[in-house]
């Protein structure tokens, strides 16, 4: 369950896109990258979660 606090608190960082990531930098675009990175570790680690259980 902590697992998916921290998941929602680092989406609202990525959300907010009318600023830049404040601790990267990152532009809107890298913003929307990094949010598809996340989702698909969150999705293969899931999986792979699903498999050991």
């Amino acid at each position: 369950m902590k697992y998916w606090i921290r998941h929602i608190s680092l989406w609202g960082l990525i959300e907010n896109k009318n600023k830049p990531d404040y601790f990267t930098g990152e532009t809107e675009n890298k913003a929307h990258q990094t949010k598809m990175t996340i989702m698909n570790l969150i999705n293969s680690n899931m999986q792979n979660f699903d498999k050991s259980s």
